[in-house]
């Protein structure tokens, strides 16, 4: 899950937090992790990974998203043996508290997109440029509305 958010200014920051343990040890990331059972399936009966999302971002930050609806899937990967799918949300609630799991990270923070750190999990870089161009298409969709409505 990549929750973002965007100050007065339209500065946009991203909340990572630091893994402690495996290949990633020490590596800013996003929560996420695996579809469980419990996750259920979609309507056209495929892996619910909405629900995973949702979860997953619970287990990881204790923060209940409360307008579910707003998550939305930014990048998707399917080869064989392996499925991937990052969702993004936008806090609403700027002061919302994450109490983080200390089993999957040693820490958790804001970062401007201008200043991430160094020490991303490789996929971090990607899902970051993913939401940019999300948000840049939301923006012309908006123009497009905009100019039409004038008419």
């Amino acid at each position: 899950m990549l929750f973002w958010k965007k100050d007065m200014d339209g500065n946009i920051s991203v909340f990572l937090g630091k893994r402690k343990h495996g290949v990633d040890k020490g590596r800013w990331s996003l929560p996420g992790g695996g579809w469980e059972y419990g996750d259920g399936l979609a309507a056209d009966g495929s892996r619910n990974y909405h629900r995973t999302a949702l979860r997953e971002s619970r287990e990881e930050t204790g923060y209940e998203i409360p307008e579910q609806d707003d998550v939305t899937r930014i990048w998707s990967i399917h080869i064989p043996f392996f499925h991937f799918e990052v969702f993004d949300y936008r806090m609403r609630e700027l002061n919302a508290l994450f109490i983080l799991d200390t089993d999957e990270f040693s820490e958790g923070k804001w970062f401007s997109i201008t200043a991430l750190p160094d020490s991303l999990e490789w996929f971090v870089p990607l899902q970051i440029h993913n939401l940019e161009k999300k948000l840049v298409r939301r923006e012309k969709l908006k123009d497009v509305i905009l100019v039409s409505t004038r008419f």
